[in-house]
């Protein structure tokens, strides 16, 4: 049986929740038609909190601003809603023009790249519970690199979404099998759109692990132990990655082992890698030279954790007592010197890239209308492309 969204002139039918109910069980019913298969629906009313706090803030009349405002800073990462040095100013300015809404931001935009990834969702969330727009435009300054401005313009509508290069490729199979307005009907329906973006996390299902990783660090410091204290012996290790560096080496060695892994993570399975790094010691002495420092990356299956050792020229190894982690390992391409590079990094957050990273330390704070905050990321490697 169908059961999505069948509608009868203006008024629904029959709504998922009732034909679930009448099937008699609430978790069981069906969702949407993809590729043969169905997707369940949340029709058993799991919802997150903030997915319940949004949908009660659905705005039923196009010209209510106030509403929308409301609304919008519920969706919004709170980044960019930064108020300014005293915290008054009003980041952005609502008007509505038929079943257009205009969003004017006044505040500098140092993360753009995240803000373009982000403000598809966000209209994707707008679209669903302001059922009067049919489209959302976003016009904004953007810092370039040097500090300079650019005033730019989105125009999301449900229509773009659904097409397979869409900004958050995620949702583009569930926004073609129905409209907007019917992930606005409960929380549950609008908790469905949540868990199908690639970069919105506010009110998604928690996915992060519910107790600290099981390291085992003493196993970990045994295998770094058995490794070389130079990089020039590191280099000639094949179970490890050893990274190029400017001032010491050109090429990087064993790149197989690097690329296996991050294919393995890409793919979900649970995987580790040693990175060998020229170690550039603080204050080193000229016999120091050409140590090495080791990064021991491991994906679980639910996030990263990468463990440091710095080893001098005597062999002595200085194991960092912190654990850096991480629920996404991205990849960015860069320009550097007229060289493309990719870079490796961990972060928390699915929609920062790396010149965001960049531009976010880079411009934080540099006048009363861009925030101070930088995306907080770890690099991992560096790469020729």
């Amino acid at each position: 049986m169908k059961m999505l969204y069948q509608k009868l002139g203006a008024g629904i039918l029959l709504t998922a929740a009732f034909l679930v109910l009448f099937a008699g069980t609430l978790c069981l019913g069906e969702g949407l038609q993809e590729g043969g298969e169905r997707i369940l629906m949340r029709r058993d009313g799991r919802h997150t909190e903030q997915a319940e706090q949004l949908h009660a803030l659905k705005v039923l009349d196009a010209s209510d601003m106030q509403g929308i405002k409301a609304l919008m800073h519920q969706v919004i990462d709170e980044v960019f809603l930064y108020g300014g040095l005293d915290g008054d100013m009003e980041p952005f300015l609502l008007s509505a023009e038929k079943d257009v809404l205009k969003v004017q931001y006044q505040v500098n935009i140092n993360r753009p790249d995240s803000f373009l990834k982000l403000t598809g969702d966000y209209s994707a969330i707008i679209l669903a519970l302001v059922p009067d727009i049919r489209q959302v435009e976003w016009t904004y300054p953007e810092i370039q690199a040097g500090g300079r401005f650019e005033t730019k313009t989105l125009k999301y509508n449900w229509k773009m979404m659904q097409k397979d290069d869409f900004i958050d490729g995620d949702i583009c199979k569930i926004t073609k099998r129905a409209a907007a307005e019917n992930f606005g009907a409960s929380a549950a329906d609008l908790q469905f759109l949540l868990e199908h973006f690639a970069y919105y996390e506010k009110g998604k299902l928690s996915s992060e692990r519910e107790t600290a990783p099981d390291i085992d660090r003493q196993k970990i410091q045994e295998e770094l132990f058995a490794l070389p204290d130079s990089y020039e012996k590191a280099a000639k290790c094949e179970g490890i990655y050893v990274s190029a560096d400017g001032a010491f080496s050109r090429e990087d060695y064993n790149r197989g082992v690097w690329d296996e892994f991050y294919q393995r993570v890409k793919n979900g399975k649970e995987a580790s890698v040693i990175i060998g790094n020229y170690n550039s010691l603080e204050n080193a002495l000229p016999e120091q030279a050409g140590s090495v420092y080791y990064s021991y990356v491991c994906y679980d299956g639910q996030g990263y954790y990468v463990l440091y050792d710095f080893v001098d020229a005597d062999g002595m190894h200085d194991f960092d007592t912190e654990v850096e982690q991480g629920k996404y390992l991205l990849k960015s391409g860069m320009k550097e010197g007229g060289s493309q590079t990719d870079v490796y990094y961990l972060t928390d957050d699915a929609s920062v890239s790396w010149r965001d990273v960049l531009y976010s330390s880079l411009y934080a704070g540099v006048n009363e209308c861009t925030p101070a905050q930088p995306a907080r990321a770890a690099q991992i490697v560096l790469l020729s492309a």
